[in-house]
């Protein structure tokens, strides 16, 4: 929380100064605070507050400017990095609710994870399916095993490959 303003103006901002005001600013606005308060509490006007948003959503780009990949590798990096985190709190506290609650919204994480990565289909939405690709990557590996012991052609084990639709530790 941002010192109250004084009434008598005190010496000018360097730029790194005036950049993590500006941050605190945006993180308030996002927070919901009211450009009243906001406007209060850094001794600047609503409308300059207002700018200062706007300022920030111009330099930032917009959800439909963006690729959907990067903003889908971005959440799946913060899902990463959330938890991580996680694992080590629940690694390192000496409180037991506190590694408890830790494990618990890790896992909650990872489901959430799990929901966008079946939303996007990079997971089907019934994993029981999976089942049977692995089945088939067992059987196609098998059938690769023998083809090799008898010497048979790389071109002929792509072409078995490319038949089952299967890719085994890169062969193909």
């Amino acid at each position: 929380m941002p010192a109250p303003a004084s009434s008598k103006p005190g010496p000018r901002m360097n730029a790194r100064e005036k950049t993590n005001r500006d941050n605190q600013i945006v993180a308030a606005r996002m927070r919901g605070q009211s450009w009243t308060t906001i406007a209060a509490n850094y001794g600047l006007s609503e409308r300059q507050c207002q700018q200062i948003l706007a300022d920030y959503r111009a330099s930032h780009p917009r959800l439909r400017e963006r690729d959907p990949i990067e903003i889908l590798d971005d959440m799946l990096d913060h899902y990463q990095g959330a938890q991580e985190e996680l694992a080590e709190i629940s690694a390192t506290s000496k409180h037991d609710a506190t590694r408890v609650g830790a494990i618990r919204t890790r896992l909650e994480a990872l489901a959430a994870q799990a929901s966008l990565l079946r939303a996007v289909g990079v997971l089907p939405r019934d994993l029981g399916v999976l089942r049977a690709e692995i089945d088939a990557q067992a059987m196609a590996g098998q059938a690769i095993d023998v083809l090799n012991r008898f010497g048979v052609s790389v071109d002929a084990r792509r072409a078995l490959l490319d038949a089952l639709s299967v890719r085994r530790n890169g062969v193909g």
